[in-house]
């Protein structure tokens, strides 16, 4: 174990899925609520953003609301594996390499410093709790 884990705790822990329809509908009223609640973060390297209510609606956990949720967290997921693969592509290029990696001929401007996840080399914004996930705009 490496150094830095040491005294880390460890283990396993046993949760059992869902059964059923209501099952699965209670998890994703908790999501909603824990959304509403800002308590659900998404986190990467060196990022830090927090997953916000997409409905705005405080209370509501119809099943509409509780399917926005789970697609809200879905795509800032999806936008964090994003990014993660640009900054890994980004590390395989050469020094002083530009562009972002992706096969559309992306030029990085000079000072930029972020994972260019959208092929418009824009920054990805700092991790702040106030700050939501990047909003690539897609073609």
């Amino acid at each position: 174990m490496p150094e830095s884990q040491q005294g880390l705790p460890s283990g396993e822990v046993s949760v059992q899925t869902p059964e059923g329809d209501a099952g699965w509908a209670e998890c994703l009223r908790d999501l909603k609520r824990s959304l509403e609640g800002g308590s659900v973060f998404v986190l990467g390297n060196r990022r830090r953003y927090p997953v916000s209510d997409p409905t705005k609606s405080r209370g509501d956990v119809s099943r509409e609301a509780c399917e926005e949720a789970f697609e809200e967290l879905s795509r800032a997921i999806d936008l964090e594996l994003l990014a993660q693969a640009a900054d890994a592509q980004a590390a395989k290029r050469a020094p002083g390499e530009q562009g972002c990696g992706r096969d559309h001929g992306c030029v990085r401007p000079s000072g930029h410093d972020g994972a260019c996840v959208n092929g418009q080399c824009e920054e990805l914004p700092e991790a702040s709790p106030s700050s939501g996930p990047p909003s690539p705009e897609r073609p």
